[in-house]
């Protein structure tokens, strides 16, 4: 289980726990030479975890977490939940699941099908406070990593490099 925390769009790349993620902050530039180029594009999150059964020891500490599109599928239809099928049926309030006081923790449920990973037993809880008081959100708060490095132009390769790398691979 993890709790929330702040968190920024990653690059490109080649169990079972609860979780709840930090607030995300989309870069379209990032998103659109991702797709652009065929690759995944991955996003980075700042995730405390509220519960391992198989590290126990990990319980309570904030980790760097990197996913693609299934869980943020998940994330996005919590946040922008899709129109009601039939008409009788009440639509879902919008929950934006990075919120310190109202967000959701989620069920991150990694299971093997077709020699895949997949995330779809996945799930989030209903919405809750982050601690139970201001010192220990605060606490959490402050066990969180900077994520600069992820913004930082020396942190991706340069034009000309990505040019030099894109002209020897097709010719």
């Amino acid at each position: 289980m993890v709790r929330r925390g702040v968190g920024i769009d990653g690059r490109r790349s080649t169990g079972s726990s609860h979780w709840r993620p930090f607030g995300a902050r989309p870069r379209r530039s990032v998103e659109g030479v991702s797709r652009e180029s065929g690759g995944q594009l991955l996003r980075r999150h700042l995730v405390g975890l509220v519960q391992d059964n198989a590290n126990p020891d990990n319980v309570g500490k904030v980790f760097l977490f990197q996913y693609g599109a299934k869980i943020f599928e998940f994330i996005q239809e919590k946040i922008n939940p899709p129109t009601p099928e039939f008409d009788d049926m009440k639509p879902a309030d919008p929950v934006y699941v990075f919120d310190f006081l109202e967000g959701c923790n989620f069920r991150l449920r990694m299971r093997r099908e077709k020699g895949y990973i997949t995330y779809d037993k996945s799930s989030f809880d209903e919405p809750s406070e982050l601690a139970e008081n201001d010192e220990a959100m605060e606490a959490i708060w402050r066990a969180q990593h900077s994520l600069t490095e992820f913004e930082s132009a020396d942190y991706y390769k340069s034009y000309d490099d990505l040019k030099k790398r894109f002209v020897s691979v097709t010719t």
